[in-house]
Parts: structure tokens; C-alpha cells; sequence
């Protein structure tokens, strides 16, 4: 899946998401509406991690969002 079409309509990975970032909320994707880049901004604070690191994890995720978080943090 594209970048472009997995911020325009992520509603069908919002399970996905919430199960790969657990910290992540409902009510954090309905307030990133569909902005990676707010999302990333939520998850670093979650996982103290650096908003750059986190866009790329949501970015990795946005081509495989099947795939299973790896234990260490990367992505799967």
C-alpha cells in the first residue's frame, strides 16, 4: 500500500495499528486524521522515542501493516 492511500483511508489497518502500537489510542487516530506525522508526534511521547524514528516506524508500517512488531522496536 502507498503512503499517499494508507493516510487517505486507515480506518481499515485501525486494528492493525492499535495492536502494533499498543500505546496508541482511538482517540489518537481520530485526532491525527490521517496525518503520519501527528501520529508519529503521539507515539514518540508514548514510546520516548524521537518523532523522526517514530514517522519511520508508522512509515514502515504503512507498507506492511500486516506484519508483526519486532520485540526490539524495529521495524518488522
Amino acid at each position: 500500500m502507498s503512503r499517499k492511500g494508507f493516510t487517505a483511508d486507515w480506518t481499515p489497518f485501525r486494528d492493525a495499528l492499535l495492536g502494533r502500537f499498543p500505546g496508541l489510542t482511538e482517540a489518537d487516530l481520530a485526532d491525527a486524521d490521517g496525518s503520519i506525522s501527528a501520529l508519529a508526534t503521539r507515539l514518540a511521547r508514548i514510546d520516548g522515542i524521537a518523532p523522526a524514528e517514530a514517522e519511520q516506524m508508522l512509515n514502515a508500517f504503512s507498507e506492511r501493516p500486516n506484519a508483526r512488531r519486532c520485540l526490539c522496536g524495529a521495524p518488522a
